[in-house]
């Protein structure tokens, strides 16, 4: 049984400030919702201010969450990503070291080394992203902006990319809407935004300029396209007026991994 899917809705009573089991009911929805999207921006702000102001800080999470309102567990997210772009690092299970956000480049630089990037060519990109069969949060975030960049391409689409993520693990609607939470956590560092349509990202101009200096004169597609949304598993049609809480209709199962490699997991 499907149900019309609210992304948005979805999506703030993940990274809300109130109980994120519960879903507000209408009308009052979009005002709460409102209220939980703002709060945990500012949350994340706050944090990032102090921690670009003071430097190479270490602080404990018990501190981060509450002088700046963070669930532990949207913290814990948050950590994840910041970690994988080498902003973060662990200190002992409770107390984490900031490092700063002029880590990313260098961070990627190195991946790119690592995985053998520099050698990608068009015939063998699903070999450089395979389809992982758990959706981590660092992963998909790393995979995602290596995208970017291994394509020389500068704007990238959500269900495209979800849909070649999920091409041989079945979990095509698992995948878009965690790579919704990653992507708002990337907007929220500067990494990627989103401008006018929905479903589109961009890599922000510094790291394209910095990453793509001599981008391909026509960048080659991902391997899986989007033609018609009937080819999905589940409708994909958009229409240009409309808002990202209405693009997709999905059933309200969500099958989300565990990430055993947070930086607070045991």
């Amino acid at each position: 049984m499907t149900t019309s899917f609210n992304i948005e809705s979805y999506f703030l009573t993940v990274y809300g400030c109130q109980n994120h089991y519960k879903v507000p009911s209408e009308p009052k929805s979009k005002i709460d919702g409102h209220k939980q999207r703002d709060c945990f921006h500012n949350s994340i702000s706050k944090f990032l201010d102090y921690c670009n102001s003071n430097g190479e800080v270490s602080i404990k999470i018990t501190d981060v969450c509450d002088k700046f309102g963070f669930q532990r567990r949207r913290f814990y997210d948050l950590a994840s990503i910041l970690q994988a772009f080498g902003i973060l690092e662990k200190s002992n299970m409770d107390t984490v070291k900031w490092v700063g956000m002029e880590r990313i480049i260098p961070t990627l630089e190195n991946i790119i080394i690592e995985r053998g990037l520099k050698y990608f060519n068009k015939s063998n990109v699903s070999d450089f992203f395979p389809s992982e069969q758990k959706l981590l949060m660092h992963s998909i975030g790393i995979n995602f902006v290596l995208l970017f960049i291994s394509l020389r391409r500068q704007q990238l689409n959500m269900q495209e990319t979800a849909s070649f993520f999920a091409r041989d693990n079945g979990r095509f609607k698992s995948t878009l809407c965690k790579l919704y939470q990653v992507v708002y956590l990337l907007v929220e560092l500067g990494i990627v935004e989103r401008r006018k349509t929905p479903s589109e990202v961009f890599l922000a101009d510094k790291y394209f300029n910095y990453f793509c200096k001599k981008p391909i004169k026509q960048p080659f597609p991902i391997p899986i396209t989007i033609k018609q949304g009937t080819q999905l598993p589940i409708s994909c049609q958009l229409q240009p007026s409309d808002p990202i809480d209405s693009i997709f209709k999905i059933d309200t199962s969500f099958d989300f991994d565990i990430d055993q490699e947070l930086v607070f997991s045991s």
